[in-house]
């Protein structure tokens, strides 16, 4: 998903902060392979429910939590391992750091 303003995102892209995730699709519509292989209408948002009054805690996908949960993991472990700047971040070795 491109990040627009109107994502979660937009506030820290324009504050400069680096951002970065993962998708099940939100607000993308599915071609009809996708509804094939993971239900729905094609044409229909992956998830209807997405900003809307409806986009509640009730309405978690928890088989996409399950395959999401492992992706997010990896990738924040991943991230935080780095020692190379990414994504504008400076090397670790560059960074400051301030003791509490």
């Amino acid at each position: 998903m491109p990040l627009t303003r109107y994502t979660d995102y937009y506030a820290f892209l324009t504050a400069g902060v680096p951002v970065g995730g993962v998708t099940t699709g939100a607000n993308q519509m599915k071609t009809e392979v996708q509804a094939r292989l993971w239900g729905g209408q094609p044409g229909k948002a992956f998830d209807p429910n997405y900003h809307t009054a409806r986009d509640t805690i009730d309405n978690v996908d928890r088989d996409a939590l399950e395959i999401m949960a492992s992706t997010v993991a990896f990738a924040v472990g991943s991230y935080g391992q780095a020692i190379d700047g990414v994504n504008g971040v400076p090397a670790r070795d560059q960074r400051n750091r301030r003791t509490p």
